[in-house]
């Protein structure tokens, strides 16, 4: 619980083998959690 110099929080998180959880905080994560829509705007 308490330690010194821990992992930094922003490396991604995985799952043991096929838990069904993969790594989490990636940019594939972001990938698949999003959907790219783009918007004009009328200057």
């Amino acid at each position: 619980v308490n330690c010194y110099g821990g992992p930094d929080i922003t490396v991604p998180l995985s799952g043991m083998k096929q838990s069904g959880n993969g790594s989490d905080k990636s940019l594939h994560a972001l990938d698949k959690f999003t959907d790219l829509k783009t918007a004009w705007i009328a200057l």
